[in-house]
């Protein structure tokens, strides 16, 4: 298995339809995050069988998350918002790092 697979099968007991996303484990961590969460917007989708539009989609909702997760990781947004609800505290300090301001030279 080169990436991932997400498989649909009929749980044997229920017969409730069941889900399983299945991936190459020899991918380092951001590779296998990628394809986990590419895989799971097929799922939350509802894509049914492969089609150019629901790869880009797919993949699409997996770059938006993992560049959530790097923001949180980077500004720890989520704690930040909970210390400084309603105030624009949070706009200035991602400015302030995305624009630090110029270093004067001597």
């Amino acid at each position: 298995m080169d990436g991932a697979v997400c498989l649909v099968f009929r749980d044997k007991e229920t017969g409730e339809q069941k889900r399983m996303i299945a991936y190459n484990d020899s991918r380092n961590a951001a590779e296998v995050m990628q394809i986990i969460l590419h895989e799971f917007a097929h799922i939350i989708m509802r894509h049914t069988q492969q089609s150019v539009n629901g790869e880009v989609e797919a993949t699409c909702f997996a770059l938006t998350m993992m560049l959530f997760i790097i923001i949180e990781r980077r500004f720890h947004l989520g704690q930040t918002i909970m210390k400084t609800a309603g105030k624009f505290f949070l706009l200035k300090e991602i400015k302030k790092e995305l624009f630090p301001p110029a270093q004067e030279t001597a």
